[in-house]
């Protein structure tokens, strides 16, 4: 399989898009690490690309995967974010409540694609015999709180899922995806009525 991030040409234009969300205009590593400083979404997805370009480089003199896999453990401890390397994310990413997100090495996401706080995109068997991927596609929007898993299972370009959505099946393009719950209140047992009053 082709490396994500194959060249530092490409690492750039991730930093450009991701990180200075100037694309097509020329890198400027003072106003990239300024921004980097300055807020914790530009810092994350300044370090977790670098260490995606590293995670996908041939062993040299340095050993890059040993190298990305520590910057990735500093990323997790530090942000609470658990985006393993080997999943192959498109240009566009976006976090804005950066807490609780897991998404599996096996996840295959496209273009554009926001990722709110607490949403896990996961694999369901311990088979490796059944495991496929998670595959979603490009300017889809997932809300808090969502669960996405499966060990195969596609999501479409131009897709919403609300908040608190358990996604267990494939989602066709240009969907609005969402859960209905019910809010049930009932008396606990051995509670007598108008106790919870007092």
């Amino acid at each position: 399989m082709q490396p994500l991030i194959a060249t530092y040409a490409e690492l750039k234009d991730y930093w450009r898009l991701e990180v200075l969300d100037a694309p097509g205009k020329p890198l400027r590593l003072k106003r990239l690490f300024r921004r980097v400083a300055a807020g914790e979404s530009p810092s994350f997805l300044f370090w977790y690309r670098l260490a995606q370009f590293l995670y996908c480089r041939p062993r040299g003199l340095l050993n890059y995967r040993k190298l990305a896999e520590r910057i990735n453990r500093r990323l997790i401890r530090r942000h609470n974010i658990e985006i393993l390397l080997g999943a192959r994310i498109g240009p566009g990413l976006r976090l804005p409540h950066r807490m609780g997100i897991c998404v599996s090495n096996l996840a295959v996401i496209g273009r554009n694609v926001m990722i709110r706080q607490h949403t896990t995109i996961g694999i369901k068997s311990d088979d490796p015999a059944q495991l496929v991927g998670i595959f979603i596609g490009d300017n889809v929007s997932l809300g808090a709180h969502v669960c996405i898993v499966g060990d195969h299972l596609t999501i479409g370009d131009n897709v919403v899922v609300g908040a608190g959505a358990l996604v267990m099946r494939d989602i066709p393009a240009d969907s609005l995806y969402y859960s209905r719950h019910e809010a049930v209140i009932r008396p606990l047992p051995g509670a007598t009525p108008g106790d919870a009053a007092r």
